[in-house]
């Protein structure tokens, strides 16, 4: 991580210790500075703060166990202080309808607790670092949905970590060599057809770890009008925070 990014302060809210160690953790790994508490009178104390830090990550749960009592309270809270953006870790199950609502009390975002951790960073850098979309001709977005992919020789199925109009990482057990040719075929959320497209393995790792899981790099060779117009609108949807 650059050293821009070692200097972004975190502050994550969580009433779960278990949590709350394991994700403190694993941000510290990336290099960001990693304040917790589990006490929602510490959350109103940062926040009125002259310089609170760069990110309020907030367990749902601090809030207390219904929606009701989450909206209302964040809505109180988000109406005071704007600053820092707030990415609210949700243990709720919400309709689409219902995390817009919270979007629009002012949350940056809305996550499941369940989400795998590369989603939240995904989403972390998204707030953090809004520029790092223009350093890419193709905006990269989180996937998380199973892929099926065949080549001459061997086929497989793993899961696609994160995907743009120019190619995907998937993650996989048994990752094919570099230069092989796949068909890579995937049911895109949000769509009523399977997507199957040409690649080739750009690069590949066999390194099992919390952000550089085993699987490959590969670029799509081409993309029929139909699959391309698909692949932007849920590429947008991930990129504006929808699920």
């Amino acid at each position: 991580m650059s050293p821009e990014a070692e200097k972004k302060k975190l502050a994550l809210f969580t009433p779960d210790r278990g949590a709350e160690k394991k994700l403190s953790d694993l941000l510290g790994r990336l290099g960001y500075q990693v304040y917790t508490s589990h006490r929602f009178e510490d959350l109103e104390r940062l926040l009125s703060r002259p310089a609170p830090g760069d990110l309020v990550l907030c367990d749902s749960a601090l809030f207390g166990p219904g929606y009701r009592e989450v909206q209302e309270k964040l809505a109180r809270l988000l109406k005071a202080c704007r600053e820092p953006p707030l990415l609210l870790l949700c243990a709720l199950h919400l309709s689409l309808e219902a995390k817009d609502k919270l979007l629009a009390l002012g949350c940056a975002d809305v996550l499941s607790l369940e989400a795998p951790f590369l989603e939240l960073v995904f989403a972390i850098n998204r707030i953090l670092f809004p520029k790092i979309r223009e350093l890419r001709r193709y905006t990269r977005v989180f996937g998380g949905f199973p892929v099926d992919f065949k080549s001459d020789k061997a086929s497989g199925r793993g899961e696609v970590y994160n995907i743009s109009q120019e190619g995907a990482f998937i993650q996989c057990e048994r990752p094919e060599s570099e230069g092989t040719r796949l068909t890579v075929r995937f049911d895109l959320p949000g769509t009523d057809e399977p997507l199957q497209v040409e690649a080739v393995v750009s690069w590949r790792t066999e390194r099992s770890g919390d952000f550089s899981p085993t699987g490959m790099g590969v670029s799509f060779l081409a993309l029929g009008e139909g699959p391309s117009q698909s692949l932007g609108r849920f590429i947008s949807g991930r990129a504006n925070g929808n699920r």
